[in-house]
């Protein structure tokens, strides 16, 4: 996997990579200035695994492993890329539980 960053220098890369905060935490909205998915080891079994990094404007950065909110952040990247959007953008983060039980992380752009 490549990774993709739209707004972000390496050392927010480095920073968001070590010290960002759980995305379920965030707030219901978000007004986020850069992003980026890269992969990282998985501190509990060693394999690689996408990571997705979203940084609000106030500087607060927020990461996740939820493959749905990869997902989108991929395809955010790909619209601004594509010159479709443009950062800063809002996103909604919502928590939802599937019929099976498992919660995961929405993002849909406002």
């Amino acid at each position: 996997m490549n990774t993709i960053k739209i707004g972000m220098t390496a050392k927010d890369l480095i920073n968001a990579k070590t010290s960002s905060t759980k995305l379920q935490t965030a707030p219901e909205r978000i007004n986020v200035r850069a992003l980026a998915v890269m992969e990282d080891t998985d501190k509990d079994t060693g394999d690689m695994r996408p990571v997705g990094y979203l940084i609000e404007e106030d500087g607060t950065v927020y990461g996740t492993v939820s493959a749905t909110a990869i997902d989108t952040i991929s395809a955010v990247a790909e619209a601004i890329e594509n010159k479709e959007l443009e950062l800063p953008l809002t996103f909604k983060v919502a928590l939802r539980t599937s019929g099976q039980g498992r919660n995961f992380i929405t993002l849909s752009v406002e």
